[in-house]
């Protein structure tokens, strides 16, 4: 009938005002954070460039004593690395973003995964006054039959990874766990199968446990993800920042970002390379009891247990 005509022609015309004003409503999020960028890149830019000229200038002029004066170019060198370090930053997120160039994926075991997150990391976070755990749960030992210190299994699971990407992500979630863990803290790198995407943990296996054969379509368990966690006893992050941790130049402490040269892209970059390798980064954090990171990334092949 022509009322019903009317009604679905209505029908549609709200539904396609709709989808314009969620349209109208991304573009000016989108164009909000395009110009924040472009401050939060001119004034990251500008306060080191600023400190360089000065510390430069007054060297020129005969201000600072003769003896300082190495003193004063090591400052300039330092703000010099910094501008290196966002522009580098900058460069590796337009590659992600344009999903060209960025990673170089490869099949590599987790274990040896593992072994060289441990190993690499361990000293650095001891020198810095802190203990360092490394946990693997108790399937992926018996199915991997850790050896502590030689690390030789005598099976494997593999991961499609770039190695150099991912220890780049690692080595950010560490560094900034160390920088803000006081000393007498300590850091976790927690290793776990999962039977999913979202981290399902795996229940332990039990090699004494029968099994009915006889049971209908009766399958082992699953390996297909693992998860890591990086988990620190430090100051933790406020309620109020921790959604936004994982956007560009987004700085929760900025007096302490920039003195330690931070350019606030390290997450950013982060999750886009956790994304790039089809799996996800979450954060959880209370308040001065500590954070964790988690990343869960696909395995390469599904094992059965």
């Amino acid at each position: 009938t022509l009322e019903e005509r009317i009604r679905e022609r209505t029908d549609a015309l709200e539904a396609s005002n709709e989808t314009l004003r969620e349209t109208n409503e991304r573009l000016s999020q989108s164009e909000t954070l395009r110009r924040q960028m472009i401050s939060d890149i001119s004034h990251d830019l500008r306060t080191p460039l600023t400190s360089i000229h000065g510390y430069i200038e007054a060297v020129l002029e005969g201000v600072v004593k003769e003896e300082d004066v190495p003193r004063y170019l090591s400052i300039a060198r330092d703000r010099c690395l910094q501008v290196n370090h966002l522009i580098q930053d900058l460069l590796d997120l337009s590659k992600l973003d344009e999903r060209y160039g960025s990673v170089q994926m490869e099949l590599m075991s987790l274990l040896d995964l593992a072994q060289s997150l441990a190993r690499k990391y361990e000293l650095d976070i001891h020198r810095a006054g802190l203990r360092f755990r490394f946990l693997l749960d108790e399937t992926l030992q018996r199915l991997l039959e850790v050896d502590f210190d030689s690390f030789a299994p005598e099976k494997e699971l593999f991961l499609n990874v770039d190695p150099r990407r991912i220890d780049q992500v690692f080595g950010n979630l560490i560094s900034n766990a160390i920088r803000h863990t006081v000393s007498g803290g300590a850091i976790t790198l927690r290793v776990t199968l999962c039977a999913d995407a979202i981290g399902t943990p795996i229940a332990p296996l039990d090699e004494s446990a029968e099994v009915d054969d006889s049971v209908a379509g009766a399958q082992p368990p699953l390996a297909t993800h693992v998860r890591f966690v990086v988990a620190d006893t430090g100051s933790g992050i406020a309620p109020t920042h921790l959604p936004h941790v994982f956007e560009r130049f987004y700085k929760v402490d900025r007096a302490r970002t920039r003195e330690s040269g931070g350019s606030g892209l390290g997450l950013a970059i982060s999750q886009a390379i956790i994304e790039r390798h089809g799996g996800t980064i979450t954060v959880e954090s209370q308040l001065g009891r500590g954070t964790a990171f988690t990343i869960i990334l696909p395995i390469a092949a599904a094992v059965a247990l």
